[in-house]
């Protein structure tokens, strides 16, 4: 056998012995037994809470302009009132 060809032998070996080394320690993909509890998703109920909120047109009129039914406050102006 030719310096080549053994190093080749080598290698492959090498190679293979790696492989079976990831295969013993990742266990070949086996599932593991859980609980049905544990799978279960926790249900999150959201309760609808009112926020207090201040009236900016009422504080400063200037600051708030109302368009549909929508209030835009200018931030800007509030702080300087």
């Amino acid at each position: 056998m030719s310096k080549e060809k053994g190093r080749k032998h080598i290698m492959s070996g090498f190679f293979f012995a790696v492989f079976l080394g990831c295969l013993l320690l990742g266990g070949c993909g086996g599932k593991q037994d859980v609980a049905p509890e544990e799978m279960q998703v926790l249900g999150i109920t959201i309760t609808p809470v009112p926020t207090p909120t201040r009236m900016p047109y009422a504080l400063y009129p200037k600051a708030a302009v109302t368009k549909d039914n929508i209030t835009f406050v200018n931030e800007y102006l509030l702080r300087r009132s």
